[in-house]
């Protein structure tokens, strides 16, 4: 599985990210539709690696390996929970948690690392 289709979003990610801010410990708007935009667009890619089956002398490729399926399912997770999180705080013109943003990013950097069989 290539992610080269989700380069331009990486790059649209770090530059959203590297604007300034004068509370580091708040995410701006568009650092949150961003992030929230690049998970989703790597979320199609996660589950399509979780729906392969696991790799055995019986499997041959594509599959997937137990670890790294751990890695995705759990990364898979977070991010939901912390897009729930800043969906909220932007409908509550509330401060967004520069904390929930890094789990998205965290996320994608995961879903990025998955091997292409």
């Amino acid at each position: 599985m290539k992610l080269a289709f989700l380069a331009p979003l990486a790059v649209a990610a770090g530059l959203a990210l590297s604007g300034c801010n004068p509370d580091p410990n708040v995410a701006t708007p568009n650092q949150v539709i961003v992030g929230i935009n690049a998970y989703n667009a790597g979320v199609a890619t996660a589950r399509a690696y979780l729906d392969l089956p696991l790799c055995s002398a019986t499997v041959g490729a594509p599959c997937r390996t137990q670890a790294m399926s751990q890695s995705v399912y759990t990364a898979i997770v977070s991010a939901r929970a912390a897009e729930t999180q800043l969906l909220a705080a932007l409908k509550a013109n509330a401060a967004l948690p520069i904390t929930a943003v890094q789990a998205l990013q965290a996320a994608y950097a995961v879903i990025q690392a998955i091997p292409q069989n």
